[in-house]
């Protein structure tokens, strides 16, 4: 699988509310590729969801990074 299909499947998973998947899955999909803003969003989103605040707080600037990152890679283009 790659980083992508992890994503989705995080996704699927945030759809049915199953956090602790949603967690695990994105941060497969973060070991093949940091530069993926919405994996850190589901992720902290799901850490927020299980009341894991200050986890979930942390994966925000890494959240932004990725974005602002994969922005400029684009203009660059």
């Amino acid at each position: 699988m790659n980083e992508f299909d992890y994503l989705a499947k995080a996704k699927n998973n945030m759809e049915k509310a199953k956090y602790h998947e949603v967690i695990s899955l994105c941060g497969k999909a973060l070991k093949i590729n940091s530069e993926l803003p919405d994996a850190y969003d589901f992720r902290a989103n799901a850490k927020y969801e299980i009341g894991e605040y200050d986890s979930a707080i942390d994966d925000l600037p890494n959240q932004k990074y990725a974005k602002t990152k994969s922005l400029n890679t684009k203009l660059e283009m």
